[in-house]
């Protein structure tokens, strides 16, 4: 498993997306929870949650860029 830095919060928020996921997935897939208060205490593959991360990770990184870029436009450094 690789490092991401995520926060705690970051994490939690993570998480919360993937049981929000399962609870809308359920019909196609039986093992996913099908009512809110079974996804509140679902608990995804690590394998999902580790493609999370790491497309959290790569859109904040992403985001750095964009941001370092704008402010070289907007000064006018190349």
């Amino acid at each position: 498993m690789a490092e991401w830095n995520l926060l705690p919060h970051e994490e939690a928020k993570l998480l919360n997306v993937a049981r929000d996921e399962a609870l809308i997935a359920h019909a196609d897939h039986a093992y996913l929870p099908n009512t809110p208060a079974l996804a509140a205490l679902f608990e995804p593959h690590e394998w999902v949650r580790e493609a999370m991360r790491r497309a959290f990770s790569l859109g904040r990184q992403a985001g750095a860029h964009r941001a370092r870029e704008e402010i070289r436009n907007a000064l006018g450094v190349k």
